[in-house]
């Protein structure tokens, strides 16, 4: 390894966590949007996909005649709660990213796919979840906090010389 490594993780390794702490919180909440877009070309027929991530990737795509209903589910522990949505199909299930916050609660998701089940006349829905600004709010906290308590360290560190 070389030394300029060693001096680094030596010197500043209690401030690592922060930072990588931070990054996570910055960049995890793009990986867990998602995005289900429903299209009835006519009474019956249509298509719905799932697309998750800031990547658009398609988790699942089924026909619009296959959706029954919508559901809200949580659970909560001592710890922690979560609270996500579960699409009923004639195929069966399919659930959608967990931990829905914000404006958009779990509920009033559900609610708005039945309603456009239960409304043949509506034509197309499109419900998104993004948690970047939470995640990018927590990430700049962790990273700050990183670079002050660095900022400390090496005031403390040029007092010692």
């Amino acid at each position: 390894m070389s030394n300029i490594i060693k001096y680094l993780l030596r010197n500043y390794f209690p401030f690592i966590p922060f930072i990588v702490v931070a990054v996570y919180f910055v960049t995890a909440p793009w990986f867990t949007m998602f995005t289900l877009t429903c299209e009835r070309l006519e009474i019956n027929q249509g298509i719905c996909t799932v697309r998750q991530s800031i990547l658009a990737i398609t988790v699942k795509e089924f026909p619009l005649q296959t959706l029954q209903q919508a559901e809200s589910k949580s659970t909560s522990s001592a710890r922690s709660s979560s609270s996500w949505v579960v699409l009923q199909t004639s195929t069966g299930s399919i659930e959608l990213p967990k931990n829905i916050h914000g404006s958009r609660s779990a509920t009033n998701l559900a609610i708005e796919v039945n309603t456009f089940i239960n409304h043949p006349e509506q034509k197309t829905l499109r419900v998104s979840q993004n948690e970047s600004a939470s995640g990018f709010v927590w990430g700049m906290f962790f990273l700050f906090t990183g670079v002050f308590a660095l900022w400390v360290f090496l005031q403390y560190q040029s007092w010692q010389v």
